[in-house]
């Protein structure tokens, strides 16, 4: 499931510094939404904070799978970084 939120969350990332990075922890509902977010570590750059919070936002996520579902809410540490160029 962890693989499926990853390729869910795009970032839409302007002209960032490639080794940017923020870790965001999600909770994560039995339907598969988000239902808080919070900013765990900063890139240091507001900006980049900011897309990346809107990617989780905008995110729509399959149901969580049975056995991650039988203890809800699905509590996962995510990390997005900029592209590589």
């Amino acid at each position: 499931y962890n693989l499926h939120i990853r390729t869910r969350i795009k970032a839409k990332f302007g002209s960032f510094s490639p080794n940017l990075f923020v870790k965001i922890q999600l909770r994560i509902n039995e339907a598969g939404q988000i239902v808080y977010h919070e900013i765990k570590e900063s890139s240091g750059s507001k900006a980049f904070d900011q897309a990346a919070e809107l990617a989780v936002r905008n995110a729509v996520l399959d149901p969580l799978p049975k056995a991650l579902a039988e203890n809800p809410p699905y509590i996962v540490l995510i990390r997005i970084q900029s592209p590589q160029n």
